[in-house]
């Protein structure tokens, strides 16, 4: 299998994560990386799960090892790790249904006919199986110690003991070992037979001579002799020397008495085994053993119908098409057709329809009557737009005119209208809106002419600073501050701003004078740099590369330069020797 074969099956598998998943293959080793954004909470042990759920129902061959990884996007090492063993699925069995069919084929012989209840007896003699149920002993050796504390008599206690354990016992048998389909003739000749045995035994204890049977109280008798006693009790087939265990008793100590089949039809031949009595008078540590019932035996075993394999297919393809038709959705059948009046449903739609109608008009005009509310609470309200001063209100009030004005277009003109008055307000509004219109553009063609000049003036300003400088920075600085001057000239006299635009414009025009006289005084002091020797220009030049900045180049460079400089070209261009050679070296340094 593929590694993108493996990634699809992750991600079908992790699709309710939003997780990417990788896989690389090393060896038997496969690992596995799970990549999570940082803005998505996630739990590795779950995605575990599922990831290892998924390699091991893919089967990969080669594959012994899994290794998955946790990684936030972007980051270079996992946050998270666990390994684990790949467990291969067991093997799939090939069920051969020829071979099947053939041991069907070879054991058809050997089946047996079966009633319609599915149980039939296989013998006419069954074998006689003893239960070893240890419980119904205990109960009656507890109910013969009662008997020799004095609780009943010997004698009543003697038939109550034997007559409860018999029917302790036949009751067992029939709830145990008796099968729940056996035949109901069988059944109640069992019950015959219990019955008969319990009468016959108790006319039997009546007609016994007990006290031919009793054991001398003896109260220096050992337990020996109690116990030969007890033996006597035993049946003609027990063992006289098997000692008897209360915790592990030995059930083949006690007399079995075989039961005739023929029994089963004549409950009356049965005898009941002979009982030995002893007497009331002994140890209180000296069991009582009596005579274990004989169960009956138990069924043979049974053999379920071998029905055709066509048949089962046949009668489950039967059920299959009941359980579709129970399934399908059954008709609903009217005990009577319903009949509906064509002209009550028609009255009815139109009964609706006119509601509809009435209840849109009535909300149309309630609309209607907002939108004139609000025109003429503008209306009442004195806009004045040369009062206003400030930008962002006259554009406020204009937005609000020009709403109301669109809004009451929006009447028609129709019955049960407003459109009449609406256009009364709409006559009202617009002069109103013209005003508005107007004064807005020239406050912001104002502020904004102003807000430039400001920005050109500052420009200058900065430009200028820590002067010499050469011709060219002085001529840039007048051309921001002539562009400054011509955007106040520009502002309107009617707007709020032109008060403030003529004040600026004085200081404005005076600077702006002042930085000619400075453009001019640099041109003539940079007449005379061509006149400089190149070896002095160049040692100017060499002080560029100082750190220490301008300051020290101007005063490093005037005393190079003064020098060079007479007094008499000086005063040809009107400046002193210092003035001159200052004009030069910030020439100097800006080139």
């Amino acid at each position: 299998m593929d590694e993108a074969s493996i990634i699809n099956a992750l991600q079908d598998g992790l699709k309710d994560y939003n997780v990417k998943t990788q896989i690389r293959r090393k060896g038997s080793q496969l690992h596995v990386l799970v990549t999570r954004d940082e803005n998505t909470e996630c739990d590795y042990d779950s995605l575990y799960s599922i990831v290892k759920r998924r390699i091991d129902e893919l089967a990969i061959a080669g594959a012994s090892e899994l290794v998955v990884y946790g990684r936030l996007t972007g980051d270079r090492h996992p946050e998270w790790q666990k390994s684990a063993e790949i467990k291969l699925p067991l093997p799939l069995i090939e069920l051969d249904l020829d071979e099947l069919e053939d041991i069907r084929r070879e054991r058809g012989d050997q089946a047996i006919s079966i009633t319609e209840d599915e149980t039939l007896l296989q013998g006419n003699k069954p074998e006689v199986e003893f239960s070893n149920e240890y419980s119904s002993l205990k109960a009656s050796l507890e109910e013969d110690l009662r008997a020799a504390n004095g609780m009943v008599s010997q004698e009543e206690a003697f038939k109550l003991s034997n007559k409860e354990n018999i029917q302790a016992a036949l009751q067992e048998d029939l709830e145990e070992d008796l099968p729940e389909n056996l035949s109901e003739e069988f059944s109640d000749e069992y019950k015959k037979l219990e019955e008969d045995l319990l009468t016959n035994f108790d006319s039997d204890l009546e007609e016994m001579d007990l006290d031919s049977l009793a054991i001398a109280n003896d109260d220096g008798e050992s337990f020996e002799s109690i116990s030969a006693a007890i033996s006597n009790m035993q049946g003609a087939k027990a063992s006289q020397d098997a000692e008897f265990d209360l915790h592990s008793p030995d059930f083949n100590s006690f007399s079995v008495v075989t039961l005739d089949p023929a029994s089963l039809k004549s409950p009356e031949q049965v005898a009941v085994p002979s009982v030995e009595i002893i007497s009331d008078d002994f140890s209180i540590s000296a069991p009582t053993v009596a005579n274990y019932y004989v169960p009956m035996p138990p069924p043979p075993p049974t053999r379920r119908k071998v029905t055709d394999k066509a048949e089962q297919v046949a009668q489950n393809n039967s059920q299959k098409n009941d359980k579709i038709n129970d399934s399908r959705p059954k008709r609903i059948k009217l005990a009577n057709p319903i009949r509906i009046n064509t002209v009550s449903l028609a009255v009815g739609m139109v009964m609706v329809s006119v509601l509809g109608i009435c209840a849109w008009l009535v909300w149309d005009r309630s609309v209607q009557q907002r939108y004139l509310a609000d025109a003429r609470d503008l209306e009442n309200l004195s806009l004045d737009p040369q009062k206003i001063k400030i930008p962002s209100v006259l554009a406020d009030t204009r937005n609000k005119i020009q709403s109301a004005i669109a809004q009451l277009e929006l009447i028609p003109d129709r019955p049960a209208s407003l459109y009449s008055e609406a256009q009364v307000e709409i006559k009202n509004l617009k002069p109103k809106l013209v005003a508005f219109d107007r004064r807005v553009t020239i406050e912001y063609a104002a502020n904004s002419n102003l807000e430039l000049a400001k920005k050109s003036t500052l420009d200058a300003a900065l430009m200028v600073q820590s002067p010499p400088h050469t011709s060219e920075v002085w001529k840039s600085a007048q051309a921001k501050r002539q562009e400054a001057i011509k955007a106040l000239e520009s502002i309107d006299p009617e707007s709020s701003m032109y008060a403030q635009a003529q004040t600026r414009l004085k200081t404005y025009r005076a600077e702006l004078v002042q930085i000619g006289k400075w453009v001019d005084i640099q041109v003539r002091a940079e007449s005379i740099a061509g006149d400089i020797r190149p070896a002095i220009a160049t040692q100017i030049q060499q002080l560029k590369s100082d750190p220490s900045g301008k300051e020290n180049f101007l005063k490093r460079c005037s005393t190079i330069l003064q020098p060079e400089i007479s007094s008499t070209e000086a005063q040809r261009l009107g400046l002193t020797v210092n003035n001159l050679t200052g004009y030069l070296c910030a020439y100097y340094w800006d080139l």
